[in-house]
């Protein structure tokens, strides 16, 4: 099963356990008061009052609810623990980062301010890739040995102009003259 297709899943298993454990009471929306007057109604006509019962009169303890919150929120955890369990379950065994010898990435350069190029080493070859808005594209794939060690060396050795290596001259310039 594809990783879009388990997230999604994963994500809709979660929300319907959301769903399904909130409370009612706290869904419903209630209406404005409105602030024109009601009409007025004949005895005869008006609504039915209803007696107040003994349920109605004593105050809610706060411990069902606080119950009910714990108890969602121990249910929501398990789907979410169990959808976990689950996508690693289902995750092939060589899912996961490529090791560097048989991919890398050696360096991207801009072209424009949308599109750059990217220089990526897969196993023998080189390819160099375009990437701009409309997505990437490979523009050429270098497939020469002794090409191939050439670029990987460029691309591996450390750069002149970065601020490291100024770094690195100023300090060697520094240990020169503590010599002398």
């Amino acid at each position: 099963m594809p990783t879009i297709m388990r997230t999604s899943l994963l994500i809709r298993t979660v929300g319907l356990a959301l769903l399904c454990t909130y409370p009612a009471g706290l869904c419903a929306q209630t209406a404005p008061p409105s602030r024109q007057r009601p009409a007025p109604t004949s005895p005869l006509l008006a609504p039915r009052q209803a007696e107040p019962s003994a349920d109605a009169e004593r105050e809610p303890s706060g411990l069902p609810s606080t119950v009910t919150v714990i108890g969602s929120l121990v249910l929501v955890l398990g789907v979410f623990f169990f959808g976990v369990w689950l996508f690693r379950q289902t995750t092939p065994a060589g899912f996961g980062v490529l090791p560097t010898e048989a991919f890398e990435s050696l360096g991207r350069a801009r072209l424009t301010t949308r599109q750059q190029v990217h220089l990526l080493r897969c196993g023998n070859k080189v390819l160099l890739v375009a990437v701009g808005v409309a997505g990437a594209e490979t523009l050429t794939e270098i497939t020469d040995p002794e090409e191939v060690e050439r670029l990987v060396e460029l691309c591996r050795r450390p750069r002149s102009g970065g601020a490291a290596a100024a770094f690195r001259q100023v300090f060697r310039r520094g240990e020169g003259r503590d010599e002398s």
